[in-house]
């Protein structure tokens, strides 16, 4: 491989063109978490860069589009250290989501979401502290050391960091938090901060931002946008801030704490990225499916019962005959 970029300082990575594309676009990011996942020793440089970037966002609006000369150079010099786990060059990424229709790589996608949740907590503000991962189809409660406890979801990751006069958290993915009075508790994650006295409440931070709170109250911060959630109350990220605050049934917050996962109006395409969360099932779909919007609920933790829901929902035929669940 060509190790330019191993080589690069924080202001050289910060001044190319494709890395902006690339922090600022979403440009060809999984081939960046595969190389991120084959250098890691990488990854603190480049989550300083990606801060510079973002902080100067303001003066730059936007990046102009990568030539597809750089894009291939870029390809290039990534495939000859990931020739095993790369995706095709016409495999186009703008996030994550996209994931779903390239499921044929599904591997390669699994790892770009492990290096994306990786990233975030290695970098964030917060550094050292504990760390809890769940993998797929794993669920795990974290007893905090002031008697707190953290319900994590499936395919998720969370740092802690305690100090005698504040308990900072870090989130990517979901969680339920019950937490106990004390000092300032605050839960950050890349879409937005939550702070709690003691209270219980679920976020979801993978790309958007989601908060309901079950007792007490709890402080909501997307952007310059902030609002006070009290118990059946929840809230989203929006792009420019904080969605109205909406009422929700306490016994619907973080159902998959009881073996349920309900999906209202999502997405084909969201349902299976939530599915693959508790089943470690690739699928393969029809590309007419994706975008049909359904209201699902299906269990956490008997598969034959939610391929059964998933049959019934979409009326389409399912085929787990192989690793690769096919929907056509």
């Amino acid at each position: 491989m060509n190790n330019a970029y191993t080589s690069f300082s924080i202001d050289d990575l910060a001044a190319d063109p494709v890395v902006q594309a690339y922090v600022l676009n979403g440009t060809e990011a999984t081939a960046w978490e595969a190389w991120l996942e084959q250098h890691p020793e990488q990854a603190v440089k480049m989550m300083k860069v990606q801060r510079i970037l973002r902080q100067i966002d303001q003066e730059l609006p936007s990046v102009d589009p990568v030539a597809s000369s750089e894009v291939d150079a870029l390809w290039d010099r990534i495939a000859e250290s990931t020739t095993d786990i790369a995706p095709k060059k016409t495999a186009k990424v703008v996030g994550l989501r996209g994931w779903v229709q390239r499921k044929q790589w599904g591997r390669v996608a699994a790892m770009a979401v492990a290096a994306v949740g990786a990233l975030y907590l290695v970098f964030n503000l917060q550094l050292g502290g504990e760390v809890y991962r769940t993998e797929a189809g794993e669920s795990r409660i974290v007893a905090l050391e002031d008697g707190s406890k953290v319900y994590l979801a499936p395919a998720s990751t969370l740092r802690v960091n305690y100090a005698d006069d504040k308990r900072d958290l870090n989130l990517l993915g979901e969680a339920f938090f019950d937490v106990e009075k004390g000092s300032p508790f605050t839960v950050h994650t890349s879409v937005g901060d939550v702070a709690v006295l003691g209270t219980s409440f679920s976020v979801e931070a993978r790309y958007e931002l989601a908060v309901a709170c079950a007792t007490g109250k709890v402080k909501v911060t997307r952007k310059s946008d902030e609002t006070l959630l009290t118990r059946g109350l929840s809230v989203t990220g929006t792009e420019t801030g904080l969605s109205e605050v909406m009422p929700t049934k306490v016994e619907s917050i973080a159902p998959w704490r009881d073996g349920r996962l309900i999906l209202k109006e999502k997405s084909v395409a969201d349902v299976i990225e939530n599915f693959e969360r508790y089943y470690s099932r690739g699928f393969n779909v029809d590309k007419a499916l994706l975008n049909k919007e359904v209201t699902i609920e299906v269990p956490t933790k008997d598969f034959p019962l939610a391929i059964e829901r998933i049959n019934f929902v979409l009326q389409t035929q399912v085929d787990t005959s192989q690793q690769i669940i096919k929907l056509n």
